[in-house]
């Protein structure tokens, strides 16, 4: 048997080896430690933690305005921004999730960079309130964040009064302090149902005013507290501007610094009378006269007072469906649905149909029940606990003046 001698070159081969695999240790050690330090990042005496709030702009979705935290560390050359309103698009079945109330919103974050671009692009006012926190609190509010904003805690089922963008702010606030933090109640809260606070908002947009305050149930009559008023991110800004914090017996100004970042022109601008619902809903009643009561025509009548009175049904079976099959609680229990009641759907097709006899007596029990209910709704408009928007007016009249001429109350 012939022996094989190792040659000379094979032991510093065998070593670079050995180096190697050293060398690769170590490089995993070393990731493993900065990722480990990465997860509990502490911030340096330089950092700032803050509220930034963004004023409302001309897009729909933009309207309540909107609110989020930044982070800045200058020391360690970091500066993002906590946002709790963002979804993902290509969630399944994300247009009927939304619709239904069953969207899940998550904590994102952005460069503070690209935030500004888009606050700028959009022709937003941007404002910062600099909290006044020792190191200790800063520190504990950015873990917070960086724990919720873990995969596993980031998803949270949206709530339009109650869990949003800016709830969200102020329960980090209190969760964090709710020992040493207080409010000065008396200088902002509203004595103002959460309709009211809605329409602040709403009324430069006259339909978007009128669809919301429709969609609408009791509970947003009811009236919001100091806390719950906290869910539009105006009176979120406004609420902490007059928080105070306590630390060591020490009591000072939560927000210790004011800055606005972007300054843009109100959009807002004057409503134009001849494209609300109420001058629209008006005219309407007018022209239901006309061809009710005035030239004989009796086809003309029957194919508008039907088309009315489909659109009036269609509007119910919309309301209903937000009651019923949604997850949405502030369109439950909406009295909206006493005049917009969905069966109206199959009573258009009475009025569309010409009758080869005399109508029927449950036909005429269904016009007298709602010529009547109708009746009471307007009497009891002022006093009725649900706040109905001014455009209802015209449309109860124009049902009264349908349903009660087919009784044969109303002739002329």
């Amino acid at each position: 048997m012939t022996s094989i001698r190792p040659t000379r070159n094979s032991q510093p081969a065998t070593r670079n080896s050995k180096l190697k695999k050293m060398k690769f240790h170590i490089l995993i050690i070393f990731f493993a430690c900065f990722l480990t330090q990465l997860s509990g990042q502490q911030l340096s005496d330089k950092a700032q933690i803050s509220l930034l709030t963004y004023s409302p702009t001309e897009e729909v979705y933009t309207t309540f305005g909107h609110s989020s935290f930044r982070v800045y560390d200058p020391v360690n050359r970091y500066d993002v921004v906590y946002n709790y309103g963002t979804f993902n698009w290509d969630e399944p079945n994300f247009i009927l999730n939304f619709i239904r109330g069953k969207l899940n919103y998550s904590l994102a974050t952005q460069e503070f960079n690209q935030v500004i671009r888009v606050a700028q692009y959009r022709k937003q006012t941007l404002e910062e309130q600099i909290f006044a926190l020792n190191q200790m609190e800063k520190q504990a509010i950015f873990d917070f964040l960086q724990n919720n904003y873990k995969p596993e805690n980031r998803y949270y089922l949206y709530d339009f009064f109650f869990d949003n963008c800016a709830t969200r702010m102020r329960d980090v606030i209190d969760t964090t302090y709710a020992k040493s933090i207080s409010y000065d109640k008396e200088k902002v809260t509203k004595n103002v149902a959460f309709r009211d606070l809605l329409r602040e908002f709403t009324e430069p947009n006259p339909w978007l005013n009128f669809g919301i305050d429709l969609a609408l149930g009791l509970p947003a009559d009811k009236i919001a507290t100091f806390e719950e008023q906290m869910f539009l991110p105006k009176y979120l800004n406004e609420s902490f501007a007059v928080a105070t914090i306590t630390t060591d017996s020490t009591s000072k100004d939560l927000v210790s610094d004011y800055r606005v970042l972007t300054k843009t022109p109100n959009y807002r601008e004057d409503i134009s009378l001849s494209a609300t619902p109420i001058i629209l809903f008006w005219l309407l009643f007018g022209l239901t006269v006309l061809f009710n009561f005035v030239p004989k025509n009796a086809a003309l009548e029957n194919i508008w007072n039907g088309t009315f009175v489909m659109i009036v049904g269609i509007a119910g079976l919309v309301l209903a469906f937000l009651w019923f099959g949604t997850d949405h609680a502030p369109t439950k229990n909406n009295l909206n649905l006493l005049w917009a009641f969905p069966l109206h759907i199959i009573t258009a097709f009475w009025f569309w149909r010409k009758p080869k006899t005399e109508i029927k007596s449950y036909k005429i029990n269904y016009f007298k029940v709602f010529a009547a209910l109708n009746i009471l709704l307007l009497i009891s408009f002022p006093f009725f606990p649900q706040d109905f928007h001014a455009a209802v007016i015209p449309i109860l009249l124009t049902l009264i003046l349908i349903f009660g001429k087919r009784t044969g109350w109303l002739k002329f």
